[in-house]
């Protein structure tokens, strides 16, 4: 064979060859079954920034009444207050009311009446420590995400809330 044959010949496949290199990508193949955990996933913090100190009281329930609920703080301070304001206003409870449980409690702006009652018993079989109370309001805090919430049912067989970055919980026994 000559050199002329020989080249003329090289050439097409030599072209054929670059071709086929140029259009395979030359990144390492990975196996991404196993790098799941590398996903980003957004936080979600629905918090707003707090508004001076929370208001929020702590405590055993006391005796109750149709109109009246007693909470007693760790420090023994007893707080007897209403369940409706002078205003007509009934305060929002969540959970059930029985004398020993463990609440937070967030009073009106008369100090007389409850603005909210949370029972902490019963939320807390639904998600455990992962919270916290600020001036009343509930905060999810499960996963490194803060997500403030509304509750629309909370007893011992159930916790339902909306949370304000569009989660929706919903627990059942």
């Amino acid at each position: 064979m000559s050199n002329t044959s020989a080249s003329s010949w090289l050439c097409p496949f030599a072209l054929a060859a670059l071709m086929v290199c140029s259009c395979t990508d030359r990144q390492p193949k990975t196996d991404l079954s196993n790098s799941l955990d590398s996903v980003f996933q957004s936080k979600i913090d629905t918090v707003p920034c707090n508004q001076g100190p929370d208001m929020t009281l702590y405590g055993r329930g006391g005796h109750f009444g149709m109109s009246t609920f007693v909470l007693v703080t760790e420090a023994g301070k007893k707080y007897d207050v209403t369940r409706v304001s002078d205003k007509g206003t009934e305060g929002a409870i969540y959970g059930s009311v029985a004398p020993g449980g463990h609440y937070a409690l967030m009073l009106d702006e008369s100090g007389e009446a409850l603005q909210v009652l949370l029972n902490l018993n019963e939320l807390e079989t639904f998600v455990g420590k992962d919270y916290y109370v600020y001036n009343g309001q509930l905060v999810l805090t499960k996963d490194g995400n803060r997500e403030w919430v509304d509750i629309e049912a909370l007893s011992p067989r159930e916790f339902v809330a909306k949370g304000r970055g569009g989660t929706d919980y919903s627990y059942h026994k």
